[in-house]
C-alpha cells in the first residue's frame, strides 16, 4: 500500500491517538476506537509524518497488554506488515509480551529495503545517514531507519487512556481477548446473533459460540428471539459487571 496522507488525514488520526494518551495539541476522536484498525492504518501513515512514528512505536510497547492480537492478525490486510513487524520487534525487545510472535510471523519484510520515511527524498544527507545508521531491526524488515527512541513526555497516564476507552478498560481487567470483545459490543449496542457479533469482533463463529455459550451458562448473557432473529442481549448480571468494571475507569 502506497498512501500519501494529506494533513487533514494526519489530523484525525492525531485526534485518535490523543485519545489513547498522546499529549498533542488538538482535539480528542469524539468516537469509540477500534485499536487494531487504527494500528494498521498508522503502520502506513507514520511513514509520512515522523512524530506519529515516534508516538506509535511508544504506545505499542506501553501499551501492549491492551492489544488484542488475533484481532489485529485479521487486519494484516490492510496494514504495512514490515513497519508492523519491526515496532512489535521493538516493543519485544523493551519488555512488551513476547507472544506477539504469533503477529510477527504472519507479517513480511519487503525484499527490496527502502528508507521507512517516504517524504525524504530530497534529502541525500539524510538518506545516507538514515542507510548508514539503520537500526538491525529494521534492516530485517528491509527498511531503512535509525530511529529507536520512545516518547518521554507528551504523554497521559494509563488511568487517562483506560477512562477514554471503553474497550481498553474492559480489556485492562478481563485481558485482550474474545470474552472482553463479547462483553463490550453487548455493552455498547443492542441485541444481536451470533453470527453477527462474530463478524463484528473479528473472531470466528465457532469460537464466539462456544464462549457464549459459556456466558450464558455463567449467568452473564441471556438470549431471546425477536421474530425471526435470535439475540443476545447482557443479562442483568453481565451489564453490572461490564459497567462496574467500565465505570470504575471511564469518565464522561
Amino acid at each position: 500500500m502506497d498512501l500519501n496522507y494529506s494533513n487533514k488525514d494526519l489530523e484525525i488520526l492525531y485526534s485518535k491517538w490523543k485519545k489513547l494518551g498522546w499529549g498533542v495539541t488538538g482535539n480528542i476522536y469524539p468516537d469509540e476506537i477500534d485499536i487494531e484498525a487504527l494500528i494498521a492504518e498508522t503502520t502506513i501513515a507514520a511513514r509520512y509524518d515522523g512524530r506519529l512514528f515516534q508516538w506509535f512505536r511508544t504506545w505499542v510497547c506501553n501499551y501492549a497488554d491492551l492489544i488484542n492480537k488475533k484481532r489485529l492478525i485479521r487486519y494484516l490486510n490492510e496494514a504495512d506488515t514490515a513497519v508492523l513487524g519491526a515496532v512489535l520487534e521493538l516493543a519485544i525487545e523493551n519488555g512488551a509480551d513476547p507472544n506477539f510472535t504469533i503477529v510477527i510471523i504472519k507479517c513480511k519484510p519487503y525484499e527490496e529495503p527502502q528508507l521507512l520515511f517516504k517524504n525524504v527524498n530530497e534529502l541525500p544527507f539524510y538518506i545516507n545517514q538514515e542507510i548508514n545508521n539503520s537500526h538491525p531491526i529494521y534492516k530485517k524488515w528491509g527498511l531503512y531507519c535509525s530511529e529507536v527512541e520512545f516518547y518521554t513526555d507528551a504523554l497521559y497516564t494509563r488511568d487517562f487512556v483506560l477512562n477514554k476507552n471503553r474497550l481498553l478498560a474492559l480489556r485492562s481487567v478481563l485481558g485482550a481477548n474474545i470474552r472482553a470483545e463479547i462483553l463490550y459490543n453487548l455493552n455498547v449496542g443492542t441485541g444481536i446473533a451470533i453470527k453477527k457479533l462474530s463478524k463484528e469482533i473479528g473472531y470466528s463463529y465457532s469460537s464466539v459460540y462456544m464462549e457464549v455459550r459459556a456466558l450464558l451458562k455463567n449467568g452473564f448473557l441471556s438470549e431471546k428471539d425477536e421474530g425471526r432473529n435470535h439475540k443476545l442481549f447482557l443479562s442483568t448480571k453481565g451489564d453490572m459487571l461490564a459497567n462496574q468494571i467500565i465505570n470504575s475507569l471511564f469518565v464522561q
